[in-house]
Parts: C-alpha cells; structure tokens; sequence
C-alpha cells in the first residue's frame, strides 16, 4: 500500500484512478494543510509498514508568509514523524508545484521564487534524510516557470489534465522504487 498525505492537490487527485488501479492507495489529503498539519496527520493514520508514503505540502505555509528556512524545519520534521510513526519502506517527496504567474503580478513571481528555493532546500533534506525528491513541477510549469493556464481553473490547484500530467510521473517512479530499501 502507499500512502499519499498532504494538502489539496494530494486530496482532490483520484489517485487510485489515476494510477490506473495498478497500486492500493490510501489518500490523506486535507485541503488548507500546512506542513504542521500534515505532520499531525501522518501521526493518526493507522497503516504502518506501508510500501511507501508520498509527501506533498508546503504551498499553504508560503502562501501565509512562513520563511523557506521555517517552511525546511517543519518538513525535516515531518520526515522524522513519517519514518518514527508509520515505518514505511520509502519516503518520497513531491515537488512544491509553482502557481500560475503573469509578468505584471509581482506576487506570484516571489512566491514561485520561494517555491523554488523551498524545492531545493527539499532535496537536500531528502538527501539527508534517506528520502526520495520527484520533481513533478516540471510536468505543470510553463515557460516562464509559472503553473500553466491549461492545467489549472484558479491558479492554485490542478485540473484533470494537470492531475494527468503529474500521475505518471509519480506512479512511474512508484514502479521503479517499489521493493528498494528506504
């Protein structure tokens, strides 16, 4: 089993279908999450020793304003809860997706410099922490580094197609890391 855990774009995605039923899934999505509410989460789902759990989060503390540095904290954290509480074989992180941008909207543009910066710091406490970093963002962005307009109706979260996008990529590397060591 896999367990996926995060904020909205974990919950609205139907994972099961997405992965063309080919993966038991349990989501734990919960729309508005922080990284600290994730972690609470990860404290209270019952399943333990699953094949893998799949991070998504950080895009509701930067949207409040919290630091890259407060945002790498928390998420080192909840890495260390992952692991103690649920035992899973791997941990994989996905990538925080950027929000659709315009050249004349100033916000937007810092914000995907601080996803940007957040991702890197992401990798690097994968690395650290003996967790797997997927960059799904690539699969969403446009030119300009923003969400594209055809893959999202607000900005912010995926449509269909998007969740098309981004599915393979993860359920790709759910194939190629299933039975590895985490």
């Amino acid at each position: 089993m896999h367990i996926l855990a995060g904020d909205s774009h974990i919950e609205m995605g139907d994972w099961y279908e997405l992965f063309d039923g080919s993966c038991a899934v349990r989501n734990c999505g919960l729309s508005g999450a922080t990284i600290q509410d994730v972690t609470v989460l990860v404290s209270a789902v019952p399943d333990r020793n699953p094949e893998s759990v799949v991070l998504m989060c950080g895009i509701n503390n930067l949207g409040r304003h919290d630091s890259v540095q407060t945002c790498a904290s928390d998420y080192e954290k909840l890495l260390v809860t992952t692991r103690s509480a649920l035992k899973p074989q791997k941990i994989i992180v996905l990538s925080v997706m950027p929000v659709r941008q315009s050249p004349v909207d100033i916000n937007s543009r810092k914000l995907n410099d601080e996803v940007l910066a957040l991702n890197e710091r992401l990798r690097e406490l994968c690395r650290l922490h003996n967790a797997v970093f997927v960059n799904v963002s690539a699969a969403v962005m446009n030119a300009s580094g923003g969400l594209s307009d055809e893959l999202t109706s607000d900005g912010l979260h995926l449509n269909q197609e998007g969740y098309r996008r981004i599915a393979p990529v993860v359920q790709n590397y759910l194939a190629k890391e299933r039975g590895a060591p985490g």
